[in-house]
């Protein structure tokens, strides 16, 4: 189902991680929106959003080390940054 290095499934997990997080940002947005919660400085909301994202790793912080290693393989380095502009959008 997935290769031998597991590089497919590492990228659906930063997929799926990313998703999450865009949901939970939109979320927070249409509750400012609707004047049930407060807009935070910028800098509060990047950091809450970092903080967000890296709690996605907790289950697998054991792995994640290796996980990284095998997405800055030269032949996965495309994949990977794609997924970092991508958050980075």
């Amino acid at each position: 189902m997935f290769g031998k290095d597991g590089s497919e499934l590492i990228l659906h997990f930063v997929t799926q991680c990313n998703t999450r997080l865009t949901h939970v940002l939109e979320e927070e947005q249409k509750l400012v929106q609707l004047g049930q919660a407060e807009k935070r400085k910028t800098d509060q909301f990047l950091r809450d959003a970092v903080e967000t994202r890296l709690r996605m790793l907790i289950p697998y912080i054991e792995h994640w080390p290796r996980a990284l290693s095998v997405l800055m393989l030269p032949h996965n380095i495309p994949s990977s940054l794609s997924l970092l502009t991508s958050m980075v959008d």
